[in-house]
């Protein structure tokens, strides 16, 4: 059942690429018949004739959408700005290369389901780490001002807050100010501040990369509260983070492989195949 839907939410623009696609191939069987000298009267008369093109046609169109849906099911490679950009299933903690982590503005690192919730990604990596790990993260946070982004330091100097979308880097991870921290320890931002911070992201990336591969969650997703939105649909989280690389005027090395990944749950609902036609 969960293949017949993933067709069906797909047919829109996978059934007019595989119409185009086998009308092209029946094209080229014809022109190969039409030099064979092969004749269709063994056939019968024209109707059979016309069914008998018909139904392979209908049998191209059905073989080319099994096809495509199969190679776009779980990954697709995307042509950003002459970036290339993959969108796939994974774990974004076994990834090569850099791992970008969402924090709130204070990068806390207090992971008490409070604070941090310990199913968030920020909670299971910072829980993935040794307690020297913890203290040398911490480190790095209080030192890594090398962020062109403001901070403000508040009243009695024992906190500091930064600008959304301000990284800081620890090993091979890149982390991320995302979200506000209110009085109720929830982590939250809106849809305009949303996207101004991810292309604030892409610069930050930029200045940080240092040309390895760079790996990015479905940032947005999972507990983080957008204020102006009573849901946040995956794919359209996904097509603005797409949207923010090709507006950010940001382009990384040719060679650097910028890859999205997404988690079994979240691509159960994304239509991979529909992202194809992003440039």
């Amino acid at each position: 059942m969960r293949g017949i839907r993933q067709i069906i939410s797909m047919l829109p623009k996978i059934l007019t690429d595989s119409l185009k696609l086998a009308f092209t191939i029946l094209g080229g069987i014809g022109i190969v018949v039409g030099f064979t000298s092969f004749s269709l009267d063994c056939i019968g008369k024209l109707p059979a004739q016309i069914g008998a093109v018909t139904l392979v046609y209908v049998v191209l169109v059905i073989g080319t959408i099994y096809i495509k849906r199969k190679l776009t099911k779980n990954q697709v490679t995307l042509n950003i700005r002459g970036m290339k950009v993959i969108v796939k299933e994974g774990d974004i903690f076994s990834a090569n290369g850099w791992k970008l982590i969402p924090f709130n503005e204070y990068f806390d690192t207090q992971v008490d389901d409070i604070i941090i919730a310990h199913n968030s990604l920020n909670g299971k990596y910072i829980d993935s780490l040794s307690d020297d790990e913890k203290e040398a993260l911490k480190l790095a946070i209080a030192t890594d001002n090398r962020s062109p982004l403001k901070r403000y330091e508040s009243a009695d100097g024992a906190k500091t807050r930064y600008e959304l979308g301000t990284i800081k880097v620890f090993q091979d991870v890149m982390m991320l100010a995302l979200t506000h921290f209110n009085e109720q320890n929830e982590a939250h931002t809106n849809r305009a501040e949303y996207e101004n911070t991810l292309r604030k992201m892409w610069k930050e990336i930029n200045r940080t990369y240092q040309g390895k591969p760079i790996n990015i969650p479905l940032i947005g997703g999972g507990l983080t509260r957008l204020d102006d939105m009573t849901d946040k649909p995956n794919e359209q989280l996904l097509r603005c983070i797409l949207c923010t690389l090709r507006t950010s005027n940001v382009t990384f090395d040719e060679n650097v492989q910028i890859s999205i990944i997404l988690t079994k749950k979240a691509l159960e609902t994304i239509n991979l195949y529909e992202l194809k036609g992003e440039k």
